[in-house]
């Protein structure tokens, strides 16, 4: 686990020292309407382009100067996906319906208002490096490539980006709502909902071989840092939250909450919070009603107050001093009686029994690391 991981809040601290502003004025030279099937339009209120991609050419010849081009999307709906080049953008919707993805590699800063993405092909909007802002913004349907398993992902964030996403919504996606991955990325949410997401066909195969990567709806790793405030993360499959190598999050005032297993059964891989070698805080955090509530390995979760982590099989997880230890080989698949309370096992038995270095697991020995005991 990184030791420098950055919770609570020094987490906090950093975000706010990235620089969440926003975006620069716009020039009135680089302010333009666009109209799905408008004809003949120079950019003008009146006379819209008919295309994102139409506003992007023209800003350079008319615009050199403006550090943003501001696009103001009439309509109800509008069909197209957008590469961004080096030009930072400014696009807000009147919750206009927009039917494609936003593609930025190479970290120019985008920020996107009142706009709801739909059935995007492979992503919803992927940013690497820059910064990102999205404000009253909903992401859904996101499809996905067969071949790829971290397609059909509402966000995919890498490369430093640093990320501020406030009332977002993605639900019903394919694959994943959130990714975020690698060291410098950091990602601030406020009121967001994630909700109703899936996973993969290629991640739902390799799950019981040990694949743990596209399983969380929200999934932080590779040293990101990602604050959470009054968040929802709520009916989606596999992994409500996963935060893993060397990853930090803060989350207050949020709920976690009815993870269903890969399959949308009952079975193992579902918990609604997952760390794995990393750091987390929780500040009056639900994690109720799913399998697992908490499920830690090699990493630090301190309960700061005020949190919740009951459902109807048991406590989520068992907690010393701030920190949960399960062996590396730990596999709910391989616990005898999947996992179950058996009328012999007390809390003075799980405390006392041996961790197997390999083979199947006791069934109190699972209960105890997976469920906990009250």
């Amino acid at each position: 686990m990184n030791s420098s991981s950055v919770i609570a809040l020094g987490l906090v601290a950093l975000l706010a020292s990235a620089g969440c502003k926003p975006l620069v004025d716009s020039c009135p030279e680089a302010d333009f309407h666009v109209s799905e099937g408008a004809v003949e339009g120079d950019g003008s209120e009146a006379r819209p382009f008919p295309t994102i991609a139409a506003a992007l050419s023209a800003a350079p010849s008319v615009a050199d100067s403006c550090e943003v081009v501001t696009i103001r999307l009439q309509g109800g709906v509008h069909h197209e996906s957008v590469t961004l080049s080096t030009r930072a953008l400014s696009l807000m919707g009147e919750g206009t319906e927009f039917f494609g993805n936003f593609n930025n590699p190479g970290g120019a800063t985008l920020a996107i208002e009142r706009l709801q993405i739909r059935q995007a092909p492979q992503f919803g909007v992927r940013q690497v490096g820059g910064e990102l802002l999205l404000r009253s913004v909903t992401i859904s349907g996101t499809t996905l490539s067969q071949n790829d398993p971290g397609s059909g992902t509402a966000l995919r964030i890498s490369g430093g980006a640093f990320v501020e996403l406030d009332v977002v919504t993605l639900e019903q996606n394919s694959s994943q709502a959130l990714s975020a991955d690698g060291e410098g990325t950091r990602v601030s949410a406020s009121l967001l909902i994630v909700r109703n997401n899936g996973v993969h066909p290629l991640v739902q195969q390799s799950v019981s071989s040990g694949n743990s990567r596209h399983l969380g709806a929200i999934e932080i790793q590779g040293g990101t840092a990602f604050s959470g405030r009054s968040i929802t993360v709520r009916d989606n499959a596999g992994v409500g939250v996963a935060v893993t190598d060397g990853s930090s999050a803060f989350l207050a005032r949020s709920t976690l909450q009815g993870t269903h297993d890969v399959n949308f059964g009952s079975g193992p891989y579902s918990a609604n919070l997952r760390v794995k070698s990393s750091e987390v805080e929780l500040n009056q955090v639900d994690t109720t009603d799913t399998f697992v509530g908490v499920h830690v390995i090699d990493s630090k979760v301190t309960y700061l107050r005020g949190n919740v982590s009951r459902n109807g099989v048991g406590m989520a997880f068992h907690e010393t001093d701030g920190f949960v230890h399960t062996p590396s080989n730990y596999n709910p698949l391989m616990c005898i009686d999947r996992v179950a309370f058996r009328e012999n096992d007390t809390p003075t038995q799980f405390d006392l029994l041996p961790i197997p270095e390999s083979g199947p697991v006791p069934a109190a020995y699972c209960a105890r690391v997976a469920l906990g005991v009250d």
